[in-house]
């Protein structure tokens, strides 16, 4: 009180801020074992009132340690923080303004640095019940910046190596702090499931808000290991309401990552073990699936000029390479690798492979449904880095099995270190797991590969047969019907001249083709330098060969490299489509790549003709910003006097630099 009167005697606007509980519960319990914190909100202003003092500020503050386990305690002490506040000082406001894991439960314990989705689904679980029940208007996470080996950090560093991690709870963080910012306000919410607070604590939780602008957001905080099906209503403002839903993703494979929009009252699917923003889209003549807003300062999104026109690439909001493809069920399905390399990287950061899928082969991104991530490292044990180039194939057991390209751990530190794995599965969208528990193939057997990456497999009437080899060296080998075994001996396969990497087998009309990449001209006009590729062909009466050179069957693209996927859809129909991938994407390059897919068609002899490249019209170029105001010059004549003619005005030389001082004109 005596400070209170100080403060405004001095005519200081400075509010004090009291309390700020070690413990929720010391807020409104008279039972804990600090009896010395109990009770803070009865005795500070229910006997002390010292919510009328005009410099004590309207709120109060409390950390969430210790309170969030087992579920049903987390779920009671906020709620009877939020009974307590109401009852005792309905004016004041709640801040949670400090967490980490400090906690050892059954669940989760504090040491331990922990990069992934567990720690990030336990804290998005508390800041849900945290906002929902107990009614927080703050947030605030312990330290951005950690060196320790302990879950308390957004962003890690070691500091001998002298490298950054970001890890998955700072990007669940962002699921409320990207989108709700200073005065947004929490909306109430119901559910059809009639699911209790600790029912929806292992299932899924969702809290719905207006953000600041003015729209309607829902947070969805999916804790269990299957997708849920999520169908967002809004009452309550009529035709102001959401045309359709933007969803922003968090889980094992993706970053606040944008996906297609979800017409308002259709069903979206929550990945399992994810977070889930869905951001209301305002009504308008624009369609739904406009491109998607990347999330700024994410190194690995797509530049936000995305241009919405049907064409290739077929996916924008992620990069994405090495395409394969598969036909089942009458539905096409790609299956890619994602780029992950920041615009500054050179090199390939990939983890994860992703699937998209489709009922009519086409350009147009809005005809492809994003699977997401199916597959990734952490699915192979002995596995560390590189999720490379890979097929899916449905086996003879009627499985499906995805060969895959990555690193082996454990490979021997004076070769190379690429391996193939499979991963096996009942559905091409999964779930997979890994088939054999260690690597296919490595450079430790007999006549393997320089570089053993790039697996194709074709299941023929007369057994299974993988081809696969970089650094000018294809090799071949057959497979037991378990798809997991080598049947036989490892060969290198004739007849294929400037091999350089990414075989693709296929047959039609009982002709066997090889598509390969090539960074070398025989004769022909395959590339511009040794740096690019081209894809060949050769094709051959037996899936072993020997195999005879065709061609081209598709010229250099806008990427360094290439790896190219045949597949005929409908089934049936002979009609036959490309997927391969380039640079074209805004943003793209060599480490950044894009997946498109145009028609394949053949001549009468069965010769493949060189598949045209299409791409979607290019946006229109932003202004340079720039001092040279007369690089933007033009003559116009919109208007003249009398005296002047658009001749007279178009006559002169051309403009020098106008060297303006102060700021950028653009």
């Amino acid at each position: 009180r005596v400070l209170d009167r100080h403060l405004r005697d001095a005519g200081l606007g400075t509010r004090v801020e009291i309390p700020e509980a070690a413990r929720i519960d010391f807020l409104y319990s008279g039972d804990t074992d600090h009896p010395r914190r109990d009770d803070q909100l009865d005795v500070l202003f229910r006997q002390a009132a010292l919510d009328s003092l005009p410099r004590v500020a309207p709120k109060v503050a409390g950390h969430s340690y210790f309170t969030t386990w087992p579920v049903a305690r987390m779920v009671a002490t906020r709620r009877a923080l939020r009974d307590s506040l109401d009852a005792i000082a309905p004016g004041l406001e709640y801040w949670m303004t400090e967490y980490c894991v400090l906690e050892d439960n059954e669940e989760i314990e504090g040491p331990g640095r922990d990069l992934g989705m567990h720690p990030a689904l336990y804290t998005a679980r508390l800041i849900h019940f945290d906002l929902a029940l107990a009614g927080a208007a703050s947030w605030q996470w312990w330290l951005a910046v950690s060196a320790g080996d302990y879950k308390d950090g957004l962003v890690y560093v070691d500091v001998e190596s002298r490298q950054v991690h970001d890890s998955k709870l700072l990007w669940a963080l962002g699921h409320w702090s990207r989108f709700l910012r200073p005065g947004s306000v929490r909306l109430g919410t119901t559910r059809s499931d009639d699911a209790t607070p600790v029912e929806q604590a292992t299932g899924l939780m969702v809290s719905g808000y207006r953000s600041a602008d003015g729209r309607p957001v829902a947070v969805a905080v999916n804790y269990d290991s299957v997708p849920r099906p999520l169908a967002l209503a809004v009452d309550g403002i009529g035709a102001d309401g959401p045309r359709a839903w933007r969803p922003y993703i968090t889980d094992r494979g993706r970053n606040l990552a944008p996906a297609a929009a979800v017409t308002a009252g259709a069903t979206a699917e929550v990945p399992a073990r994810s977070v889930v923003t869905f951001i209301g889209l305002e009504r308008g003549p624009s369609p739904i699936r406009e491109g998607p807003e990347p999330v700024p300062g994410d190194p690995e999104a797509v530049p936000t000029d995305q241009h919405a026109a049907p064409g290739n690439p077929i996916v924008r909001e992620l990069f994405t390479a090495d395409p394969a493809a598969l036909v089942h069920d009458g539905r096409l399905y790609v299956f890619s690798g994602r780029d992950q390399a920041s615009p500054t990287q050179a090199d390939f950061v990939m983890r994860e492979w992703h699937a998209f899928s489709t009922d009519t082969a086409t350009t147009d991104p809005a005809a492809w449904e994003h699977h997401g991530p199916l597959l990734a490292l952490d699915d192979f044990a002995w596995a560390d880095a590189n999720a490379w180039a890979s097929e899916v194939v449905r086996g003879p057991d009627g499985r499906f099995y995805w060969f895959v390209s990555t690193r082996w751990a454990e490979a021997p530190a004076d070769g190379d270190r690429m391996a193939i794995g499979v991963a096996v599965a009942d559905h091409p969208l999964g779930p997979w797991r890994d088939a054999i528990g260690g690597p296919l193939v490595t450079a430790l057997l007999d006549s393997a590969s320089a570089h053993n990456i790039d697996p194709t497999v074709l299941v023929d009437t007369g057994g299974v047969h993988m081809y696969w080899g970089s650094f000018w060296e294809p090799r071949h080998v057959r497979l037991d019907a378990s798809m997991t075994a080598l049947a036989g001996g490892i060969t290198t396969p004739d007849g294929l001249p400037g091999f350089w990497e990414a075989p693709w087998l296929f047959e039609r009309d009982g002709v066997y083709y090889m598509l390969y990449a090539s960074n070398r001209n025989l004769d022909d006009d395959c590339v511009t330098s040794r740096f690019y590729a081209c894809i060949r062909y050769a094709t051959a009466d037996h899936p072993a060969g020997p195999w005879t050179h065709r061609g081209i069957a598709l010229g250099q693209v806008s990427s360094t490299t290439n790896h190219p996927a045949a597949v005929e859809f409908p089934e049936g129909s002979d009609r036959w489509w490309m997927v391969y991938h380039t640079a074209d994407l805004p943003g793209g390059g060599t480490f950044r790549r894009s997946v498109a897919i145009d028609r394949m068609t053949f001549a009468p002899d069965g010769r493949i003709r060189t598949v045209e490249q299409t791409r979607a019209p290019a946006p229109e170029p932003r202004p340079v910003p720039s001092d040279d105001a007369s690089r933007f010059a033009a003559v116009e004549c919109s208007y003249t006097s009398p005296w002047e003619s658009c001749d007279a005005l178009a006559s002169g030389p051309e403009p020098e630099s106008s060297d303006m001082p102060g700021p950028n004109i653009g």
